[in-house]
């Protein structure tokens, strides 16, 4: 069986990676990631950054439904293992 072809955009709604401290924001297509220290604050908040027009060129994309579900499936990896 062999893949399809698709979009080089497909299944990075959601940014990837390990735990989230003081580095650059994790980005994907359109949700982001961020860990924001106020001066002289601790902890960090962890906020999440939409990118909307994103968000409307996914929608519009044929494949949203697919890639959306790749990209849940994508996460609930990432929750099982602990990344």
């Amino acid at each position: 069986m062999t893949a399809a072809e698709h979009k080089p955009c497909y299944g990075t709604m959601f940014p990837i990676g390990g735990p989230l401290n003081s580095e650059p924001p994790r980005l994907g297509k359109v949700f982001a990631l961020e860990a924001v220290t106020p001066v002289g604050m601790m902890p960090q908040r962890r906020v999440v950054r939409t990118n909307l027009g994103q968000w409307d060129d996914c929608r519009a994309c044929p494949e949203f439904d697919h890639c959306y579900r790749l990209c849940m499936a994508k996460l609930s990896l990432q929750d099982a293992v602990g990344s």
